[in-house]
């Protein structure tokens, strides 16, 4: 069964409308791997709540809760204690930092070396979005996209700018502290540090595969620091079709993107209130992955709710009804 509706949905990709999304859907990317704590937080020397500065020179960044004694001077800027950034550069993409009080950076001090952030759950996307910037200089680096069929895609030359006046910033006047005094810093450059993101567009034939993480490689050979501080992805994938029928029948999905429980509402075909509906769920190399039977109601609604939630990515629903097939492309969140 599995392998009919591979067959099908390989069919549907090339032979379906060749409906293009118009705008993508930016998921934040839950990673492993980060190797160093480099954002103070809580109140004490830097030292006390991180393990590694983000450069060469004594610099930590910092969260708004960081104060060096109890009721001592509150930093004029820095990080939001939730890690949640909104990208200034691209509307609607946020990245999340991972928490403050653990490794919170892929930190990168040698030349020639790498290292690996691990997805948490494999996603698939047509672009990758990385956080990060370099301290005491800028950096050079090669990032690697590994997908989980073992194959990969590799960006050289990525320039990864110093946290300080560079161009292409996701966000800016982010504050630091100095482990000589412990001091915040910052009041008289609101513009700095900065942190910026690197676009990485995959190729179209990788747009379907999973990814399993980004391998990051520091080629610059300058004292510059490498810090990753997170991932988020561009899904679903730019240039994919949604899938909609050719007949006058169709589906609309809300909300899309998808958290858990969703509403399909079919379109061009009068039903019944109560009307029987098979539905089922694939993922995108085919595999059935939920099914099940609902009931339609007065206004040719059904509530799709699968037993078990679904794993970050795209999927594609189907419903039949009277005979009639029909299918449209959801993302998970």
């Amino acid at each position: 069964m599995k392998k009919n509706y591979a067959s099908l949905f390989s069919l549907a990709l090339s032979f379906l409308l060749f409906s293009f999304e118009s705008k993508a859907a930016y998921v934040t990317v839950p990673c492993t791997g980060f190797t160093a704590d480099v954002v103070a937080n809580g109140v004490g020397s830097p030292v006390a709540s991180t393990d590694s500065t983000f450069d060469n020179a004594g610099f930590y960044l910092l969260d708004s809760t960081y104060r060096y004694t109890v009721g001592g001077l509150a930093p004029a800027h820095a990080l939001s204690p939730s890690g949640l950034i909104h990208s200034v550069a691209t509307a609607g993409l946020d990245f999340q930092l991972a928490n403050f009080s653990t490794s919170n950076s892929l930190r990168i001090a040698v030349s020639n070396s790498a290292k690996t952030l691990s997805f948490v759950t494999p996603v698939s996307a047509s672009q990758v979005f990385v956080l990060g910037a370099t301290g005491s200089g800028q950096g050079t680096i090669t990032i690697t996209v590994n997908f989980t069929d073992a194959t990969s895609q590799t960006f050289t030359s990525q320039s990864l700018p110093d946290w300080f006046a560079g161009a292409g910033f996701a966000i800016q006047g982010i504050g630091r502290v100095n482990s000589a005094n412990s001091q915040p810093t910052g009041t008289t450059a609101p513009t700095d540090p900065r942190l910026y993101q690197k676009t990485l567009t995959l190729s179209a034939a990788n747009y379907t595969k999973l990814i399993s993480g980004i391998t990051v490689t520091q080629t610059t050979l300058t004292p510059g620091v490498v810090n990753i501080m997170a991932v988020s992805i561009a899904t679903p994938p730019l240039g994919v079709p949604t899938l909609e029928t050719s007949s006058s029948a169709s589906i609309k999905i809300y909300p899309n993107p998808v958290l858990s429980d969703f509403t399909a509402e079919i379109k061009g075909i009068k039903l019944f209130n109560g009307e029987k509906i098979n539905y089922k769920i694939f993922n995108l190399i085919g595999e059935q992955v939920y099914a099940n039977t609902t009931l339609c109601n007065e206004e040719n609604k059904i509530a799709i709710k699968p037993e078990a939630k679904l794993a970050s990515g795209i999927y594609v629903l189907e419903t039949e009804v009277n005979q009639q097939k029909m299918l449209q492309k959801f993302v998970v969140k």
